[in-house]
Formats: C-alpha cells, structure tokens, sequence
C-alpha cells in the first residue's frame, strides 16, 4: 500500500502509492490523520498528489487523484460531512 510514511501527533502525514489510491483507501487515511491530530496530510501517486492542511482559514485542500480533490475532502472536514 504505503512506500513511505511520515507521521507524528500534531504534525503531518505523508502516504506515497504505488498503484491509485481507491476513495475508500483515501478517506481511510483521512479519517486516520483527523483521528491522531494531524494538522497536514499529503498523499501522492505517481506524479499526482492531493493535500489537505489545517490553517488559520480552516480545512484547505488541494490537488487531485483521479476524481478525488484535496478541497473538496477539506469542504467536508469543515461542514462536519466526512464519511
């Protein structure tokens, strides 16, 4: 699944795949970084990468695998709609 993996509480996550994440496998991550307080995730495939990060603003997002994007899955963290 993973090739690297950086994670600490309170800081950030990175995840590298080797084949394309599936959403399932994408919101898992997600849910798993909310749930040890990190405040960044990152995920890359290939040369794709999606990231969300808390700032002052709130949840931002960015980037995109396939049909999934990084400020959509922010807009839900924020609206307290991520499933």
């Amino acid at each position: 699944m993973s090739t690297a993996m950086n994670a600490a509480k309170g800081l950030g996550m990175v995840m590298d795949f080797a084949r394309k994440p599936s959403r399932p496998q994408i919101m898992a991550l997600v849910k798993r970084a909310l749930s040890t307080s990190s405040v960044s995730l990152t995920i890359t495939w290939g040369e794709n990468e999606l990231s969300i990060k808390f700032s002052a603003y709130g949840w931002t997002g960015e980037g995109w695998i396939g049909k999934i994007g990084g400020q959509d899955i922010a807009d839900q963290i924020q609206r307290g709609t991520l499933k």
